[in-house]
């Protein structure tokens, strides 16, 4: 319903731009802009940078703070090594720009999130696997620093003298629409991903008894929350578990946390791929950053 809802705006936006633009009056958006083969690319890979970016924030901190208990200062310190690297390749990204093309740059970024993103799928358990971590978070912040410091050039590159703002504008709403796209889209895998996979192991498993099975389906039925193992176990007590069977269901649930986290962190990855497909259109030769506008003469 919200993906027919959003369509059907920006349709209406459309027919009410065109409307306003054969009436010679002033529009919010320069539909022509839309027609640059570069800037469009530019454009559709920020907004792909963004939404395999947060999707990533949206489950790191799932694992870290629910599955190993950490607080948020720790959460942050555990998550360094991608802010550093992340700055480290941004600040490269100019230098690199004058040696190979803008889409060189930002493949090899995309192929070292996906890459990054397959690499966290194996450290995600129970207990935190350091160096594995470490490495995926630094592999992931080269890959968005690189998207970064090519896809703002790109982007204002790209637009004609005198657009810019609008460049920007678009540039903003791409990096906006991501975002949102991003912990939307990651956020559902991961909590359908829970909920399918603890529905199945609940039935599989021969320790709960068949009245056991159905009010736990029943209660899932309109969702399941994020929580940690010790509150799904001190929530089956309280609803009238046996010490056996409150383990069971720790246990299935536990198990059901970690594979739909791997499976979110897949998703990631597999999204970063599918995003080499937006960069057919940038740039394939070294570009330098844009310039100041020249100034209005007299």
């Amino acid at each position: 319903f919200l993906i027919v809802g959003g369509a059907l705006v920006l349709w209406l936006f459309a027919e009410w731009e065109e409307r306003r633009e054969r009436l010679g009056r002033d529009t919010l958006l320069e539909r022509a802009l839309l027609n640059i083969s570069s800037l469009r690319a530019g454009l559709a890979t920020l907004m792909s940078q963004q939404l395999v970016l947060m999707g990533t924030f949206f489950v790191l901190p799932v694992y870290l703070q629910v599955v190993l208990g950490l607080d948020a200062f720790e959460t942050g310190v555990r998550l360094l090594p991608m802010s550093v690297t992340m700055l480290i390749a941004a600040l490269a990204g100019p230098k690199l720009s004058t040696r190979f093309a803008p889409k060189q740059i930002v493949r090899v970024g995309l192929v070292a999130m996906a890459g990054a993103a397959l690499v966290l799928v194996g450290t995600i358990d129970v207990e935190l696997n350091e160096a594995g971590f470490k490495l995926s978070l630094a592999l992931f912040g080269v890959g968005a620093g690189l998207l970064m410091s090519q896809l703002g050039n790109v982007i204002m590159s790209s637009a004609p003298p005198g657009k810019t703002n609008e460049a920007g504008g678009l540039q903003g709403t791409a990096q906006n629409l991501g975002a949102s796209l991003g912990t939307a889209l990651i956020g559902s895998v991961l909590l359908m991903g829970l909920l399918t996979g603890f529905n199945t192991k609940i039935e599989e498993n021969p320790a709960l008894s068949d009245s056991t099975k159905a009010q736990l389906s029943a209660a899932t039925e309109e969702g399941i929350e994020i929580v940690t193992t010790e509150q799904v176990h001190a929530a089956a007590l309280d609803a009238g578990a046996t010490q056996a069977e409150a383990d069971a269901i720790t246990a299935d649930y536990g198990d059901a946390q970690l594979d739909a986290l791997k499976k979110a962190m897949l998703a990631v990855g597999l999204l970063a791929l599918l995003s080499l497909i937006f960069t057919r259109r940038l740039p394939d030769q070294p570009m330098t950053p844009p310039g100041p506008e020249p100034a209005a003469s007299g």
